[in-house]
């Protein structure tokens, strides 16, 4: 398959999305996270990563999802992003899978537009809709006058 990619997928709550596997560095356990007084919501904290300073976001604000777990027992899915890094609360991480990027379809219309502003599309997949998360989006979530 000429146009075949590899997502990661990750889950939220009982929903699940995929990330582009080439713009995912690593995923770590719960790692201690310092809160950013006056941050918004979509930012869960500060983490030091070999002495690396990562913001991670809290995709669960921002998509209306309720978390299912306690946060000490999330993993934070570091992604590549210019300049730097920027990590994701997650509450499971899945497989690694093989799409072809021609079964990209549109977004559901009845996602709301916030959720869709976070999103590339969608694949289809046995009996389950794969929403591809948008990378450069979501390394935006909480910074004034970027989405």
């Amino acid at each position: 398959m000429s146009g075949c990619s590899q997502v990661c997928t990750i889950y939220l709550g009982d929903e699940v999305f995929a990330i582009p596997i080439d713009k995912v560095r690593e995923m770590v356990p719960y790692h201690h996270l310092t809160t950013v007084p006056r941050s918004p919501g979509s930012i869960e904290g500060l983490m030091n990563l070999r002495s690396q300073v990562i913001t991670v976001l809290n995709l669960h604000h921002d998509l209306q999802i309720e978390r299912r777990i306690d946060p000490y027992e999330m993993f934070q899915v570091i992604l590549h992003h210019a300049p730097g890094l920027v990590g994701l609360m997650v509450d499971e991480v899945g497989d690694i899978m093989k799409v072809d990027k021609h079964d990209l379809v549109a977004l559901p219309a009845s996602l709301p537009k916030a959720a869709a502003a976070l999103m590339q599309g969608a694949y289809m997949l046995e009996g389950q809709l794969l929403l591809l998360l948008d990378c450069s989006a979501i390394a935006c979530m909480g910074k004034p006058n970027e989405r």
